[in-house]
């Protein structure tokens, strides 16, 4: 049997019980039966990164928990998917399958990823959460095993893992930054947990700027570099911070300790943006000041907040999205974004640099 654990590239016998492995073995082939007895599921067709996905959806709870961080890519065009991923819950004949990922030992990891019988197998969250990839038949597979569904936080970015596997496979890399700008082209917006990302990302949708995302997006250079929309949520500890986003707060499941999510696809004035062409690099910071300021910093800063990135990525496709971010990092110009207490600045000092690069 051959069977790989892709993080280190070490055998999976070294690692997990032969017995688990087995049973990983088996559980690969019911995936596959379920995939192909689902083709008559409900269904939703996505225009991600510009190619088709379609999700094919087994359980309404992971519908309801899933389809709304991706509405604003959703489309109307019947193409044939280049990705087909099968969303299956708890009432799934596979989730009765305790047997099988029945194992103490997945807790030692948040996130395992094994290459099994020429399947990508992602197990989370001790084995109630297991996502599946078959490149060469362009499908996945998504089975959350608990009766609520999907966590908090995995809503508002909704399988990251799989996602970030397949569309680097065309590409097109996961980075954590925020994505902001006009029609013209926009900006990445970089930076530590805590630096301003997402409170800037909001603060330039209010004012009607475009929005790509504020935490997770993906990066391409295609022949120049561009940033994508994945996800149209956002997530703020300080939900006083803008009042006119009160609306679209989705706090079920949260605790007191983690941040307030938005689902900002329910906004009347929608700028959700599904990407641009990118014009420069801003590393967020804050400190104490009234107004916004841009100031210039060096590429090789721009990189390095970039390449931090690279940690989203299992090796052989973290290399590759190392060598896109060095790219972008070397074309585009990068500037200190400089956050001042007067957060409604920042959306003004963000256009008039664009306005200068354009």
């Amino acid at each position: 049997m051959n069977a790989t654990l892709i993080e280190g590239g070490r055998p999976v016998s070294d690692v997990i019980p032969p017995r688990i492995i087995e049973r990983l073995s088996e559980f690969v082939s019911r995936i596959r039966a379920r995939i192909r007895e689902v083709h008559d599921a409900q269904h939703e067709n996505y225009e991600i990164a510009g190619l088709p996905v379609c999700f094919r959806f087994l359980d309404p709870r992971i519908k309801e928990q899933v389809s709304p961080a991706f509405q604003h890519l959703r489309t109307a065009m019947h193409i044939q998917p280049e990705l087909d991923v099968v969303l299956d819950g708890a009432s799934s004949p596979l989730a009765n399958l305790a047997h099988v990922l029945d194992w103490d030992g997945w807790g030692e990891r948040d996130v395992w990823a094994i290459k099994l019988e020429e399947m990508m197998l992602i197990i989370q969250q001790n084995g109630t959460a297991v996502s599946a990839l078959d490149y060469s038949n362009k499908t996945g597979y998504r089975l959350e095993r608990r009766t609520t569904g999907m966590t908090y936080l995995d809503r508002a970015a909704p399988m990251r893992h799989l996602l970030s596997l397949w569309f680097g496979s065309q590409g097109r890399y996961l980075f954590h930054g925020a994505a902001v700008g006009e029609s013209e082209g926009g900006v990445l917006i970089l930076g530590a947990g805590g630096s301003g990302k997402s409170t800037t990302a909001l603060a330039c949708l209010e004012d009607g700027m475009a929005y790509a995302g504020d935490d997770r997006c993906l990066l391409s250079m295609d022949g120049l570099p561009h940033v994508y929309s994945l996800y149209g949520t956002a997530k703020l500890l300080d939900i006083n911070q803008f009042p006119s986003f009160a609306p679209v707060v989705d706090m079920d499941g949260n605790t007191c300790n983690e941040k307030a999510m938005y689902r900002l696809h329910r906004l009347s004035d929608n700028t959700l943006h599904c990407g641009f062409a990118l014009r420069a690099i801003l590393l967020a910071h804050i400190e104490d000041i009234q107004e916004t300021r841009i100031s210039p910093a060096s590429h090789a800063r721009g990189f390095l907040e970039l390449a931090a990135s690279g940690a989203l990525h299992l090796p052989k496709m973290r290399i590759q999205a190392l060598c896109c971010f060095n790219s972008v990092a070397r074309q585009l110009p990068v500037y200190d974004l400089t956050l001042g207490a007067n957060i409604r600045s920042t959306p003004d000092a963000i256009r008039k640099l664009l306005r200068e690069l354009l």
